[in-house]
This record gives C-alpha cells, sequence and structure tokens, in this order.
C-alpha cells in the first residue's frame, strides 16, 4: 500500500458500513455531489516529468518531505533536499516550495519530486537572465577559500577575491553568512557554475548614483561623506553611495598635514565640493576649505608679545612645533627654549603632545612662519648675573655637562657657568675635563668673568688656590738665577722646567751671547742650563728667561775676580785674560 493510500484509505464495498456512514446529508442529492466532484477534478492539474511547480508542504517525515501539488496524487521529495551545511532541517508544514517533477509512480500513487534539483534549475535561470539583462541577483557566501568565495544562490558560484569589493579585501572570512548581491560574468551551464562579482554590482549601483548626485550637486556645495579609506595621498569617502576623494592638501590647513592625524574609516565629515569631471565621475572633495584659513587672522588673533598656548607635534635637533589650532602652527627654536647659555635639546625639556605656554616672538604671514619662545614667559635672569655673579666670588653649583672643552655648573635655573678645561688644574697632567669631574658633581669654583650680553660666566677651581707661579715668584725675584731643564725646543727659543709645574721660556736671542740661527744646535731636550729670569708675570702665567745674561753675568764676575788678585798683576795683561775668557779683544 502506498503513503497515499495509508492516508487516504479506500472503502471496501463488501465490507459494513458502520451506521449512518454511507447516508447522504440531508437536503444533498446526487447532482450536487457529482457537481463538486466536477469542480474538484477541474481545479487539479496533472504534474508532468521536468515540470517545476511551488508546493505547499503537507508533512515532514523522518527522511522524506511530502508535498501538494495540485494533481490526484502527492509529491514526495527527499528530506536531504531541505538540510543546510550545518545540518539543520530548513523547512516546515505550511511552507511553500519549489520541486521538480521527477517520476509519477506507474499505479497512479505518489509522484518523485527534487526540491535541489528546482532550485538548481531555477537558480540557472535566473543567472542566465541576470547575465543578459546586466542585471544584479543575491546569495549567501557560504565559504571562504584561497582566492575567493563561494556563493550559494541555488548553485554554488564563485566570486574571485578582486570582485567581492571596489577596494582589496584582506579577510575574506568576515563575508562568510553575509547575503549579497553580484553580477554574472561566466556561467557554464552544463556544470551548473558561474563566476560572480560584487564588485560590478557595486560600480553599476554606484555609477547610477553617481550620474544622478552630479546632476544635483554643484561646485561649491557643502555635503557630508563618511570616510571609507586614509591613505599616505589622502582619504577616500562615501557620498551617498557614490565614491569621492579628499586629497591630502586639501584634508587640512596644516602644512604636509598627515591624513591619518585628522580622519578615521567611518567619521562623518562636512566638506566642499571642489571639483566635478562628468567625463571620468570623479568629485573630488575639500575639508580644509569648511574652516577659514587661520594665517588671515593671525597677527589679530595672536599679536607679537602675546602669550599662547598650544601642543608640542614634534621634536627636531633645531627646535620643538608647537600648533596652536588646526592650521597654525608655531616653531619654538632651541635657542628661545631655557635662558641657559649650555647647549639645550628639545627633547630635555619637552614631548610631544605636552600642553605648553610661549610667547609669540615674530610673525610672517608671506611665508606663513610662526616664532614662539618659551623662555620669554619668563624674567631673563642674566639681567642681574653680572650683580650676583662679580669677578672672584666663590660660587657652589651642579655639574650637568662635561665636554672635551670644559664642564658646565648650573649655578641656578638657566644659569650656568663653564669651566675651562685648562682651569680644573694648575697641574700640566690634567688634560680632560672627565678627568676630574662627572656629570651629577657638586663642586665650588671662583668667578673668573661675568659677561652678561654674550650670557657667560667663566669658573675656575685651580684659581680657589695659589698658583704654583705664585708660590714660586715668592721666592724668586727678576734678576735671580736658576737652573732648568729643557723639556721642549721650538723655532723661537727653549722651554724649560724650573720646578715641577713651573716652566720658564728662553728666547732664541738669549740663549747666548753670539748670534743662533737654531735653538737645537745650543741644546737638547733633557739638558739643564743656570738662566737668568728677566720677569715674571703672574696673571699671565709666564716667565721669561735669558742664558746669555746669565754668561755674561759669569764673564763679568770673572773679571771681576781677576781684578782683585794680586798675584796676576805682574804676570798677566788685560789682553791676555779676555783672550782667555773668549772675549773679543781690543782695537
Amino acid at each position: 500500500m502506498s503513503d497515499s493510500e495509508a492516508r487516504n484509505p479506500q472503502i471496501d464495498e463488501a465490507a459494513p458500513a458502520e451506521e449512518g456512514m454511507l447516508e447522504e446529508p440531508e437536503g444533498e442529492t446526487e447532482a450536487d455531489h457529482d457537481a463538486v466532484m466536477e469542480e474538484y477534478l477541474s481545479n487539479l492539474h496533472e504534474a508532468r516529468e521536468g515540470e517545476i511547480r511551488t508546493a505547499s508542504v503537507v508533512e515532514v517525515g523522518p527522511d522524506f518531505v511530502l508535498v501538494n501539488l495540485d494533481d490526484k496524487s502527492e509529491g514526495v521529495a527527499p528530506l536531504r533536499d531541505f538540510i543546510d551545511s550545518s545540518g539543520e532541517v530548513k523547512v516546515a508544514v505550511g511552507d511553500r516550495v519549489d520541486v521538480l517533477i521527477e517520476e509519477r509512480e506507474a499505479d497512479g500513487g505518489q509522484i518523485a519530486v527534487s526540491h535541489e534539483k528546482a532550485r538548481r534549475s531555477l537558480a540557472l535561470q535566473r543567472l542566465e537572465k541576470a547575465e543578459a539583462e546586466n542585471t544584479a541577483v543575491s546569495g549567501t557566501v557560504t565559504q571562504a577559500v584561497k582566492s575567493g568565495l563561494l556563493v550559494d544562490c541555488g548553485i554554488e558560484c564563485f566570486m574571485p577575491a578582486s570582485q567581492i569589493d571596489l577596494r582589496r579585501v584582506e579577510k575574506l572570512e568576515d563575508w562568510v553568512g553575509q547575503t549579497v548581491s553580484f553580477h554574472v560574468l561566466e556561467m557554464n551551464r552544463r556544470r551548473g557554475r558561474a563566476v560572480v562579482s560584487r564588485r560590478k554590482a557595486l560600480e553599476v549601483a554606484q555609477e547610477r548614483s553617481r550620474t544622478e548626485l552630479m546632476a544635483r550637486l554643484k561646485v561649491g556645495d557643502t555635503v557630508l561623506c563618511t570616510v571609507k579609506t586614509v591613505l599616505g595621498f589622502g582619504a577616500f569617502v562615501d557620498l551617498n553611495g557614490v565614491e569621492a576623494f579628499i586629497p591630502r592638501e586639501e584634508i587640512s590647513w596644516e602644512k604636509a598635514a598627515a591624513p591619518v592625524d585628522y580622519l578615521r574609516p567611518g567619521n562623518a565629515v562636512q566638506a566642499e565640493v571642489m571639483r566635478m569631471n562628468a567625463e571620468n565621475g570623479k568629485i573630488t572633495l575639500s575639508r580644509r576649505r569648511m574652516t577659514p584659513d587661520p594665517w588671515a587672522q593671525v597677527e589679530q588673533k595672536y599679536p607679537k608679545g602675546s602669550i599662547v598656548t598650544g601642543e608640542v607635534t614634534g621634536l627636531t635637533n633645531f627646535g620643538a612645533f608647537v600648533r596652536l589650532e588646526e592650521g597654525l602652527t608655531g616653531l619654538i627654536h632651541v635657542s628661545d627654549l631655557s635662558w641657559s647659555s649650555a647647549p639645550t635639546r628639545p627633547e630635555d625639556m619637552l614631548k610631544e603632545g605636552d600642553r605648553v605656554q610661549a610667547a609669540v616672538l615674530d610673525i610672517d604671514t608671506a611665508r606663513q612662519r610662526l616664532s614662539l619662545g618659551l623662555k620669554q614667559i619668563s624674567e631673563d635672569p642674566w639681567l642681574e648675573a653680572e650683580k650676583r655673579y662679580p669677578p672672584k666670588s666663590k660660587v657652589r653649583g651642579v655639574v650637568s655637562g662635561v665636554t672635551r672643552f670644559g664642564a658646565f655648573v648650573r649655578l641656578e635655573q638657566n644659569i650656568e657657568g663653564l669651566i675651562h678645561v685648562s682651569d680644573f688644574s694648575w697641574s700640566k697632567t690634567t688634560s680632560s675635563p672627565a678627568e676630574a669631574v662627572k656629570v651629577g658633581d657638586e663642586v665650588e669654583a671662583l668667578v673668573l668673568k661675568t659677561d652678561k650680553s654674550s650670557r657667560r660666566i667663566s669658573l675656575g677651581i685651580k684659581q680657589l688656590t695659589p698658583s704654583p707661579l705664585e708660590r714660586f715668584a715668592a721666592e724668586h725675584r727678576a734678576g735671580s738665577t736658576v737652573e732648568g731643564k729643557v723639556v721642549n725646543i721650538i723655532e723661537s727659543g727653549v722651554f724649560l722646567e724650573l720646578v715641577p709645574d713651573i716652566d720658564g721660556f728662553v728666547p732664541i736671542s738669549h740663549l747666548a751671547e753670539e748670534k743662533v740661527k737654531k735653538a737645537g744646535d745650543v741644546c737638547q731636550v733633557g739638558e739643564t742650563m743656570m738662566v737668568k729670569i728677566l720677569k715674571m708675570d703672574v696673571a699671565g702665567n709666564r716667565i721669561s728667561l735669558s742664558r746669555k745674561a746669565c754668561l755674561q753675568d759669569e764673564e763679568r764676575a770673572r773679571v771681576a775676580a781677576y781684578l782683585k788678585d794680586d798675584e796676576a798683576k805682574g804676570g798677566l795683561n788685560l789682553g791676555e785674560l779676555l783672550q782667555d775668557l773668549s772675549l773679543p779683544r781690543p782695537e
């Protein structure tokens, strides 16, 4: 017995009828019954193999689905036709579904139908029509593969990655489960496959919207758009479904503005229509034209000498950039960061994002340059520096920097002095400031010179104690004779070490009584010689010496000694004595 017979059993004529079962309804004649049957049969349409019908689901069984085909018999479709990729049954009693008539049972029983084949056949018809008419159809993304997406629209279609959107798509997996509209690029009906493009659908829709938009827009109009993509050279925005472009230079009045500093995907932006090209459909917008040029009123808004507040936007080795408002950025030059005379690095005083106050120093509207000063918002400490740090006064401070030529000492905020390498020690062995001090050391020094015009204070450590020359001068006077060792020979004379750390200089003209052409002809480094002190300059740390004067003193002493010697009066004359003394003979 078929399922149809099971659901609609025929009454056996030979079987006894229950009481009243065969009785005709009261008032109903046989003619009326025949009319009803005739009307019912006239509404039935015999299903033909290969035909596609829309039927109502009347039962969902464990492995079949029974549908009403408006035929004498019902259709049976396999349940698998209605199970989705997750294994869920997607059909219920009362649903209207498309089925393909496959085969009618020979005895006039139920009809085998296929929902899946109907879906595929109808899908191919829709795709063929869409391809022929260049219209869009829709489907659901079921899977992301290496080079694109698989889309179900009754048959499985392939959408290449390049055809998903107007811009490159990075994460294909994000599209799974989405319903998308697309155009057909290519079809293979025999294999039931198609290559489709959402990008083309977007382009067609965008072109239609672009034509409508450009018909009602004009240059100078203000529009509201949404940022889609931000790049180094500008930003693409959505303008009522149409893509427009804001060039980098039209994003802000700020020079060399980076688009990413002002725009983010999803931001709503007001802009002005700059250009429209009807030939290529391109629309160019300007964000910066929505606000006045800040340089137009800069002198009135930020006059010279005024104190302004801004944000540090960049640091370089020559200063710090401070934005007062969008499109208006000034520069604090490194020389205007601090009153300190020591080298100042911007990064030691400021960092990006800091809110700072500064004084307006200069405005050049033609070149769009604004000079700011950080130190000018406080009183110049150097105005009273000469009174606070007079020469020969003792000071204490902290070493703030060490260089090859000296060390900087911070005496107070923005006031520093310099200890030159030559003023650390009286000893000649100190050749590098790093050998004497390091950053952070507290030192005492003597003020040598204060010059507020050049903003320099010269300090010395060695001057806190008497110099070796001062001690030497206390024990020796000009005209006295001392012994020294040759330590250096130069073209103009010879340096002698008299005592440790005390040198004197013998000019070449004072090396001998006779004329000397080369100092090296008279002496060698390491030799000792007796010299006479000609002059001592304690302040200049110089001693002038003469070997010739010492030799002449020796000669005079010998002559004097001879003249006093009684034994020599009768034996030698003066000429012989002069000859022995190597003195020139009288004519």
